[in-house]
């Protein structure tokens, strides 16, 4: 499976999540405390695009995916500035394939200790050490 993120919408200023964004779905009250930044594109088929938010008051980085089981929203970083760190880790990790599965949970953890193991990164890492392990 490949999974893109588009950040396009950075371009612009940022703005809270609307009714276009999730078509057909109602919007949950948290999700209104998101301002958007971009959104991830399954680009094996699946249709699923979750978009990808911060939140305006706490700065933590939640996902949003209207066709996923409840809840819809997912934490993923406590901050703009562990998102990216999170980020960089797994791109280099999955795209260059220069670490192991183990040294991208010990290093996602020590990136974001107070949000790892709540966040959506640390599915991820679970499935990588499954595939790999």
């Amino acid at each position: 499976m490949t999974c893109l993120f588009d950040f396009s919408r950075c371009a612009a200023p940022l703005r809270p999540i609307t009714a276009d964004d999730v078509t057909g779905c109602p919007i949950e009250d948290a999700w209104t405390a998101l301002d958007l930044f971009g959104e991830q594109v399954f680009a094996d088929g699946g249709g699923a695009s979750p978009l990808l938010g911060v939140d305006r008051q706490t700065g933590e980085i939640f996902g949003v995916d209207v066709e996923r089981e409840p809840p819809q929203m997912f934490l993923l970083n406590s901050s703009a500035h562990r998102f990216l760190q999170t980020f960089r880790l797994f791109d280099e990790a999955l795209r260059l394939g220069t670490r192991s599965p183990y040294e991208v949970v010990a290093a996602a953890r020590e990136i974001d200790p107070a949000a790892f193991e709540r966040s959506e990164w640390r599915s991820l890492c679970e499935y990588l050490s499954e595939r790999d392990g």
